[in-house]
């Protein structure tokens, strides 16, 4: 998008809001719901893959499994992980403590399963991550390479940034028939998103070595839906990444894929109005950065531009 197309969509919006100077409309966008989502992410696709090695009986020096019976094909677990500086959460997020995921196996490739993150303090964004209700995870194999690959699937609805935890292993057939549902739906997040469905795919690549998880891969497809208000503002934005992939060789930003994001906003004052699109790359440097590919409305100036991440924040 040329410059004179740039100035003349700016013109456009400071006309309509009566500012003088179009140039107090335009701004970075907000990064801060593709971060959330990574930094949600990437715990609950660490532990859900530990999880699910100890379970195929995998030797883990920071974990602890107990079954309820001799049975290693059924029945339910309980599994503590433990982070500290030797064994830190990827993306080098800088959180100590226990990992606690409780489930039911349902069958050799598939479990059910909570997660409660308990003495730790995992920041996604303005609150703490404090517990995943039950999600399902499930081990599939790449057609194509012969991996096998874990998938993990979550609601938005199903994060608590509360203080109220609660593992329950108490799992009835129509919960786990839910959980299931939610898998098979997310599936479709491979070929096509449909922004609104507060739903998320993690894909853990393990590289066939299930007791070595320093060289494991994390790629993130979904979509989600946010609304902030207060008493002069309201705000909506709507997201969607689609193979956004955390890798070991960088803990800053994702190597691959793509975040999409709109927002509207207005509020009380002419410099309140947020409203635009972005679309993001994320690229194979590790600088902590992605580019704005594509931008409008009070965007448009970023376009070409990287934005910080700030994963390590």
């Amino acid at each position: 998008m040329n410059r004179t197309v740039i100035l003349s969509i700016a013109a456009v919006l400071a006309a309509l809001c009566g500012c003088e100077k179009f140039e107090d409309l335009l701004r970075e966008p907000d990064i801060t719901p593709v971060r959330n989502v990574l930094k949600a992410a990437m715990p609950l696709g660490y532990a859900a893959n530990l999880t699910f090695a100890a379970l195929q009986g995998a030797s883990l020096p920071n974990v602890t499994i107990v079954r309820s019976g001799s049975d290693t094909s059924t029945g339910c677990f309980l599994v503590n992980i433990i982070v500290d500086s030797t064994f830190p959460l990827p993306g080098d997020m800088q959180a100590t403590g226990i990992i606690t995921t409780a489930g039911i196996i349902v069958d050799n490739r598939t479990a059910i399963m909570t997660a409660l993150f308990s003495q730790m303090n995992v920041q996604r964004g303005s609150f703490i991550l404090r517990d995943i209700s039950t999600f399902p995870v499930v081990a599939d194999t790449d057609i194509i390479s012969g991996k096998r690959e874990l998938d993990v699937v979550y609601f938005d609805v199903d994060v608590n940034a509360g203080s109220d935890t609660l593992v329950n292993i108490g799992i009835s057939q129509g919960q786990i028939n839910a959980e299931l549902t939610k898998y098979q739906t997310m599936k479709s997040f491979d070929s096509g998103v449909t922004v609104g469905e507060n739903a998320w795919i993690i894909r853990v690549d393990d590289n066939n070595s299930l007791a070595n998880v320093s060289d494991d891969k994390y790629v993130i497809y979904g979509a989600g839906q946010y609304v902030e208000a207060s008493n002069s503002k309201a705000e909506l934005v709507q997201l969607t990444m689609i193979g956004a992939s955390m890798s070991p060789r960088c803990k800053y930003n994702p190597t691959q894929g793509y975040a999409f994001w709109q927002n509207m906003g207005a509020g009380s004052q002419p410099s309140d109005l947020d409203i635009g699109h972005v679309f993001l790359t994320f690229h194979s440097a590790c600088d902590g950065n992605a580019k704005v590919t594509i931008a409008t409305g009070v965007y448009v100036k970023s376009i070409g531009r990287d934005i910080a991440l700030g994963l390590t924040q």
